[in-house]
């Protein structure tokens, strides 16, 4: 039988997350202009910009948060809606989001819950967690209380970037 989440045959997986033409509207207004975007596994992808800019749509039309209004994106070759089901591709892929909802715990905690929901043994969800903390550069602030951490200046003309990780 073959695997239901394999790439279809000539696909192009050296892409774990890709978008072609992508463009989201609002009514008349475009909101995202066609856009390609490319990651590779293990990459991660940041995006800076004024307020505006679009940085959350393209991360909600990434994500098949947001309906496009033209494009395609894909998970490991295959086609999102197509190759893969819409309900697959979000068992399949996360994105966390500039204003999240903090739970209590620990920063650590917070970073692990994804994985906890998941199933994935402490040990294991623990490791991975401290890793991209590290990676983020932000292991440091691992055993804090995550409450009360944000910050907002209103007097800031920019706010931090989305992200998103292919790992």
């Amino acid at each position: 039988m073959p695997d239901p989440h394999a790439a279809p045959r000539g696909a192009d997986v050296s892409c774990v997350l890709e978008a072609r033409g992508l463009a989201v509207r609002h009514g008349r207004r475009q909101t995202l202009a066609p856009c390609d975007v490319q990651l590779a596994a293990g990459e991660v992808l940041g995006l800076y910009g004024p307020n505006g800019a679009g940085k959350t749509t393209l991360v909600q039309a990434l994500a098949c948060l947001h309906p496009h209004a033209s494009g395609e994106v894909r998970l490991a070759g295959a086609r999102v809606g197509a190759d893969l089901s819409l309900l697959d591709f979000h068992r399949r892929t996360a994105v966390v989001f500039q204003d999240v909802l903090v739970l209590r715990g620990s920063v650590l905690d917070n970073v692990e819950l994804g994985l906890k929901l998941r199933g994935v043994p402490r040990d294991q969800r623990t490791r991975r967690a401290r890793h991209w903390l590290e990676r983020l550069r932000i292991g440091h602030l691992a055993d804090r209380v995550a409450r009360g951490m944000t910050s907002r200046s209103p007097r800031s003309t920019r706010r931090p970037g989305r992200a998103w990780s292919t790992s």
